[in-house]
């Protein structure tokens, strides 16, 4: 397979463009438009020079498979921050209390993981993640709930992120192992390299377009409005995530066979 070197120019647009989009989140004004739009442009332009052909554009296959995982990932990272100060700044909770929420997310994502490994479990590689963006969006969904209810007690918060965090645990396994099996030999190794690629632009990304929600809001009333219009910003973006993820096609899974 011929090596082809990626020019600097898109390499650079593509570290920049996050950072542009994060600026526009930071106030009000015409600077904040301008920051915008030249990181959406920087990032248009710059990560399909990147990507490897067969990971590029919104068809089936592995292009879905990249592109509903960075969704997905860029959400849920974006909300474990809208978790921390929820719990810290919203609710008052205690460091140790605050540590529970990053623990339970992480216990979840490790059972899903186990689970997914599993030939009884009986799901195709796409079924696992569609499932996992399903968990992902209901968790993010009920830690919404869980900001805007004061009532609602600590519980309900860490049940929520537990389920987002098995969301991941079903999605992040099953992607990786999804496109190997869509990627000719020759391909693998550059597909998987243009979807932790594509996963930590979408990451950057959605946090920052999260996060600038958040600071916008963090002086509105009621004050819980900004954590939780952050929150229900991420759970759309793990939504478009689902629908993506519906257009992969079926990928077979091995376990099934050698159970």
């Amino acid at each position: 397979e011929e090596v082809v070197a990626v020019p600097p120019a898109p390499i650079l647009l593509v570290t920049l463009g996050p950072s542009l989009i994060l600026v526009a989140g930071q106030g009000l004004g015409w600077w904040s438009a301008v920051s915008g739009v030249a990181g959406v442009a920087a990032l248009a332009w710059g990560l399909p020079r990147i990507l490897t052909p067969s990971a590029r554009g919104f068809g089936p296959g592995v292009p879905s498979v990249v592109l509903a995982r960075a969704l997905q990932a860029g959400a849920f990272f974006a909300s474990e921050a809208i978790l921390l100060v929820t719990l810290q700044n919203l609710r008052g909770y205690s460091p140790y209390q605050v540590g529970w929420g990053l623990t339970v997310g992480s216990v979840g994502w490790t059972v899903a993981s186990w689970l997914q490994s599993q030939s009884w479990f009986r799901l195709s590689r796409d079924g696992f993640i569609t499932l996992g963006g399903v968990l992902t969006m209901l968790g993010i969904a009920a830690l919404a709930l869980f900001a805007w209810t004061p009532a609602l007690p600590l519980a309900v918060g860490l049940s929520a992120w537990t389920l987002a965090g098995a969301g991941m645990g079903f999605t992040m396994p099953s992607s990786a192992v999804a496109v190997m099996s869509l990627s000719s030999r020759f391909e693998q190794g550059r597909n998987q390299s243009s979807m932790q690629l594509a996963e930590s632009v979408g990451n950057a990304v959605v946090t920052a377009v999260v996060g600038g929600l958040y600071t916008a809001l963090l002086v509105s009333e009621p004050r819980k409005l900004g954590y939780t219009v952050a929150l229900c910003a991420a759970m759309a973006v793990v939504a478009l995530a689902v629908l993506v993820s519906r257009r992969i096609g079926r990928i077979h899974n091995d376990l099934l066979s050698a159970g």
